[in-house]
C-alpha cells in the first residue's frame, strides 16, 4: 500500500490526476484502514473527484477528512466545498446545515466569514422568490437558523457591507458584494446593483485570481448591453458614453470585433473625448478580424490623430490601413483625403 500511495502521489504531483485517480481509489477501496485515515490521500482523491463531477464521492472524502482531522487548517475549507457541492447540487437544505455550522464554529475566521456570507446570500435569494409565503419563510428560516437570519431585510445589506469592508482586498469582500448586486438585482433596484457591481469590477487589481471582478463583470455587460443598443438607435451620444462608462475597468473586452464597440467610439470622439475615443478604435482594430469593421476604426483613428495635430501618426494609420485592405474595395474615400491633408 505504501508504494501504491507514494506513486499516487508522485502522479498528482505531476499533474498525471487521472492516472493518480486510479490509483488513490484503488488504496482507498482495497486499504480503507489506512487510506482513509491519511488527510493527504483524502484531499487529493477528493480534489480529482470533484473536479470530474463526481460530486457524491467527493462530499464523501471531504467529511472523512473532516471527521478525522477537525483540527486541520483546511477542515472549515472542506465543509464550505461539501456546502457549496450540496447548493450546486440543488440541495439547498442541507448546503446551509452546514454553512452554519461553520459560521458558528469558525466565527471571525475567513471560512467562518465566508461561511455566513454564503448562508446569507442563499437564505435571502430564497427569502425573495418566497413571494407571498414570505411570513411562512421567515417562519422556518427562524427555526432553522435561530433569530439571526434576517436576511430578506436591510440587515443583508449591512452585513455584507461590513464584510466587504473587513475583506477590503480579499476575494471573500468582492464575493459579499456581489450576492449583495444579486440581492439588488432580484429587488429590481437595478441602478444599486450595477453601482455594486462596478465597485466589484475596481477591486480587481487588488486580487487579479479572485473570481468575483470577471463575473461582476459579464453582469454589467448583460444588464447594459441592451441599453446601449438602443441608445446607438437613438443617436444619444451622452447616455451611450455614460453607460459605457458604468462597466469600470476593461469594459471593452465584452464587446470586441463588435460595431457597438465601434459605436461608442465614435461617440466618445463626437462628444470630445478623443484619447479614449482612440483607445477605443485601437482596441476594435486589434480585435476585429471583419475587413470593413478594421478599415472604419482605422480612418476613425486618423482622424483622432488628426484632431490632435498628429499629422505623421495619423499618416501612419492610414497607410496600415492601405496596406492592410489593398486586397478588397475600400469602403471609404477618408483614407484618400486624409492623406492629401
Amino acid at each position: 500500500m505504501p508504494a501504491t500511495i507514494g506513486l499516487a502521489h508522485s502522479l498528482f504531483r505531476q499533474r498525471r490526476f487521472r492516472e493518480a485517480r486510479v490509483l488513490y481509489g484503488q488504496s482507498y477501496r482495497r486499504w480503507p484502514d489506512a487510506a482513509r485515515i491519511d488527510p493527504m490521500v483524502l484531499q487529493r482523491y477528493e480534489a480529482i473527484e470533484m473536479d470530474l463531477q463526481h460530486s457524491g464521492l467527493g462530499r464523501e472524502l471531504l467529511l472523512q477528512f473532516y471527521n478525522i482531522a477537525p483540527q486541520h487548517r483546511d477542515a472549515p475549507r472542506a465543509l464550505l466545498r461539501v456546502a457549496d457541492s450540496l447548493l450546486t447540487s440543488d440541495h439547498r437544505p442541507s448546503a446551509e446545515l452546514f454553512l452554519d455550522f461553520v459560521a458558528a464554529h469558525y466565527r471571525g475566521s475567513e471560512a467562518g466569514s465566508l461561511a455566513e456570507v454564503r448562508l446569507a446570500a442563499s437564505v435571502s435569494e430564497h427569502f425573495t422568490q418566497a413571494g407571498d409565503q414570505g411570513i411562512r419563510f421567515i417562519v422556518s428560516e427562524s427555526i432553522h437558523h435561530g433569530s439571526e437570519a434576517r436576511f430578506g431585510t436591510a440587515e443583508f445589506e449591512t452585513r455584507m457591507r461590513e464584510v466587504a469592508t473587513q475583506y477590503e482586498r480579499h476575494a471573500i469582500g468582492s464575493e459579499a458584494l456581489y450576492h449583495l448586486a444579486r440581492y439588488h438585482e432580484r429587488r429590481d433596484a437595478v441602478t444599486q446593483a450595477l453601482t455594486v457591481y462596478k465597485e466589484i469590477t475596481m477591486r480587481g487589481a487588488a486580487d487579479p485570481d479572485a473570481p468575483w471582478p470577471p463575473k461582476a463583470s459579464l453582469r454589467l455587460a448583460t444588464l447594459l448591453q441592451p441599453w446601449m443598443e438602443a441608445a446607438v438607435r437613438a443617436q444619444d451620444d451622452f447616455t451611450l458614453v455614460s453607460l459605457f462608462q458604468r462597466h469600470g475597468p476593461g469594459g471593452e473586452r465584452h464587446y470586441l470585433g463588435s460595431l457597438l464597440l465601434l459605436a461608442v467610439a465614435d461617440a466618445h470622439s463626437r462628444l470630445g473625448f478623443v484619447s479614449e475615443a482612440g483607445r477605443l478604435y485601437q482596441v476594435v482594430v486589434k480585435a476585429n478580424k471583419l475587413p470593413a469593421l478594421t478599415e472604419e476604426a482605422l480612418v476613425s483613428l486618423g482622424k483622432v490623430y488628426l484632431d490632435q495635430q498628429d499629422l505623421a501618426a495619423a499618416r501612419g494609420v492610414l497607410e496600415r490601413a492601405r496596406l492592410q485592405l489593398q486586397d478588397g474595395p475600400s469602403q471609404s474615400n477618408a483614407p484618400v483625403a486624409i492623406c492629401q491633408a
